[in-house]
């Protein structure tokens, strides 16, 4: 008996506590959700939104967006391509903005049109009008007055059935106050960094001398060359530079939306702009082109075209310094890649009138021994310093660029007959050698080349100062230097 008492006091406990969870505590969130939901300015799904119309006054008056497949596109007061994430965020700003407190004066008038309400909360002339169309038709349109005495509100108005006058924050106006200029896309040229093949710039009357530089992407990694006007490695860092100052700059206002040959002549985009830049992106290689002309009247800005699309727009003078690099800037200026030190093997010092310092070999160990011209156990972190300095020098000047197979007159520079060589090798001492040679001194440095290169550059003296060394420098002392002195105050 007591056990069925128990057990239908168990089932009441589980119904009551069913009671209160569906009841009390889900249908309070249930009810806190549908009392949000009814505070919100606009109810609606992003992707039902098929048309925004922003109407403000002044000059660029109203901007209309609409969805054309999954993309937003500006149809008024310009045929543009929109920004993607500004449209998308004042979508999200829409749908976050909540009614705060209706005026109560706005029920009994708020249907009636009257005047006196309209310019009661500013409603007269509104500073700005939104419309939302979802795919069957239109959603409402939204009228936003003037400021609370506070400025803390911005007076609103639906226009749909229920016309009373209620409050929303002030800077959630602010987020909804954009016109043209804020959702159009800003962009200089769209493009993926990871899809770009090959890179043209070409210059035109901005004091840089090289005329077209064109890079290439070496197979599917990240490395650059370039192949005009010379053929040689490019400088990753400063072609990731490049890429990244055109990928994130925006145009700073449109001036002409759609310009004829007389205005692209007048701002130096025709016929032959002051600096072209053009990307080859992608499997179909499409070309995407930006073209720079004439300083505009507005300090630190230049006239630009993308020429995919119409209009005229100004950058800033940090896009045109970047974009018109000269090739130097662009070019590897490593003068010796030692991408692997450990594989090093072997390292031969000659200067001249002497031949042969020393040759220093690598042991099983890691450590270095010197072989020639006598063997003695080397100072490993002497030689080893070589090789790190080496990977550091920067080439301060191409002096001399041959086509590929062509050799320079060596001798013009010293380098017939080096001050100093240096050769590496690995362990197949016949394939793997590089050897550096340094020639006359000159001003601001001295002459250098790589053995059976096509070319010259300049490097700083402090280079040929840092190898001048002597045995003794690199080597430890023989191992036997003091059995002499031994011997001899034996004997004496």
């Amino acid at each position: 008996m007591r056990f069925k008492t128990n057990m239908v006091i168990g089932v009441l406990f589980a119904a009551l506590a069913a009671f209160v969870y569906l009841h009390e505590i889900k249908g309070e969130e249930e009810r806190l959700a549908d009392a949000k939901r009814s505070n919100k300015l606009l109810e609606f799904s992003d992707h039902e939104v098929q048309r925004i119309s922003v109407q403000r006054p002044g000059t660029d008056g109203g901007t209309v967006i609409e969805r054309r497949q999954d993309e937003w596109w500006i149809t008024e007061p310009v045929e543009a391509a929109a920004d993607e994430e500004a449209v998308e965020r004042y979508l999200r700003n829409i749908g976050e903005t909540e009614a705060e407190r209706v005026m109560e004066d706005s029920a009994s008038l708020a249907g009636s049109g009257s005047a006196e309400l309209e310019l009661r909360y500013g409603l007269a002339e509104p500073r700005l009008s939104l419309s939302i169309d979802l795919s069957e038709g239109l959603l409402d349109t939204i009228r936003f007055g003037s400021d609370s005495p506070t400025e803390r509100y911005a007076y609103t108005q639906r226009r749909g059935q229920n016309k009373q006058v209620f409050t929303v924050r002030a800077w959630r106006f602010d987020n909804l106050d954009k016109g043209l200029f804020d959702l159009r896309d800003k962009r200089l040229i769209a493009f993926d960094t990871k899809t770009v093949r090959e890179i043209s710039i070409s210059h035109d009357e901005i004091g840089i001398s090289e005329g077209v530089v064109q890079l290439t992407r070496t197979g599917e990694g990240d490395g650059w060359q370039i192949k005009s006007p010379v053929q040689a490695e490019a400088d990753k860092g400063e072609v990731d530079k490049l890429l990244n100052k055109l990928l994130n700059s925006t145009a700073e206002s449109f001036v002409i939306e759609a310009p004829d040959g007389a205005d692209l002549t007048e701002a130096g985009l025709a016929p032959r702009p002051l600096l072209e830049v053009a990307l080859t992106v992608g499997d179909d290689r499409a070309v995407k082109t930006l073209r720079i002309g004439n300083q505009s009247e507005t300090a630190g800005h230049s006239f630009a075209r993308d020429l995919s699309r119409p209009a005229i727009f100004l950058v800033d003078s940090t896009v045109v310094n970047t974009l018109g690099t000269s090739l130097f800037t662009l070019r590897d200026k490593t003068l010796l890649s030692i991408d692997e030190p450990e594989t090093i093997r072997r390292l031969e010092l000659h200067r001249a009138h002497k031949g042969l310092v020393f040759a220093a070999e690598r042991d099983s160990t890691g450590g270095w021994l010197i072989v020639a011209p006598q063997q003695r156990p080397a100072i490993s972190w002497k030689v080893n310093g070589i090789l790190t300095d080496m990977e550091d020098v920067q080439i301060q000047e191409f002096v001399v660029d041959l086509a590929v197979g062509e050799v320079p007159d060596l001798s013009l520079y010293g380098l017939a007959t080096p001050l100093l060589r240096l050769r590496l090798s690995g362990a197949d001492d016949d394939t793997a050698a590089v050897e550096l040679l340094l020639g006359n001194r000159s001003d601001d440095g001295v002459f250098a080349t790589l053995a059976g290169s096509n070319g010259v550059s300049k490097v700083s003296r402090s280079v040929l100062e840092g190898l001048e060394l002597e045995l003794d420098d690199v080597a430890q002392a023989p191992v036997d230097s003091e059995e002499p002195a031994a011997d001899a105050a034996g004997s004496q």
